[in-house]
């Protein structure tokens, strides 16, 4: 009996634990594929906001590709843009740096799931949230 309460004890506080630990604001609880892994793929905005307005009939058609080895792709209707990507210290936003240019554009990682990538990008003082599902 002792043995039981203790391993209840453990995965309760393995489970709190987690909980209270999530890196993302929206993202899983928990996964199994790597940050990278679930970042690699072709990505297409579903939807976007800006300050909590729908504004996805305003954008361009948007497909970017990411690469688990650093490599970037954004194709904006007709224009392809190229370059690299990684993520900041803590893992909490990704940093883009496009072929040809010394800026480098930061995007906070809202959700990030196997098929969902939720990012905010502030411009000025607003902000708009991309919601991107595998093209």
């Amino acid at each position: 009996m002792k043995k039981f309460i203790a391993i209840m004890l453990l995965a309760s506080f393995v489970m709190f634990g987690t909980y209270s630990c999530k890196k993302y604001e929206e993202g899983p609880m928990i996964s199994l594929r790597s940050k990278k892994s679930r970042l690699d793929g072709e990505w297409k905005v579903d939807k976007a906001t800006q300050d909590g307005i729908d504004v996805t009939a305003n954008l361009p058609e948007l497909v970017m590709t990411i690469e688990k080895e650093g490599g970037f792709k954004m194709l904006n209707n007709a224009t392809e843009l190229t370059g690299t990507w990684e993520f900041d210290d803590k893992k909490e936003n990704i940093l883009i740096k496009y072929d040809g240019s010394t800026d480098v554009e930061k995007y906070k990682i809202i959700r990030l799931k196997n098929d969902e990538l939720w990012w905010d990008q502030s411009v000025g003082t607003q902000t708009i949230r991309f919601y991107w599902i595998p093209k």
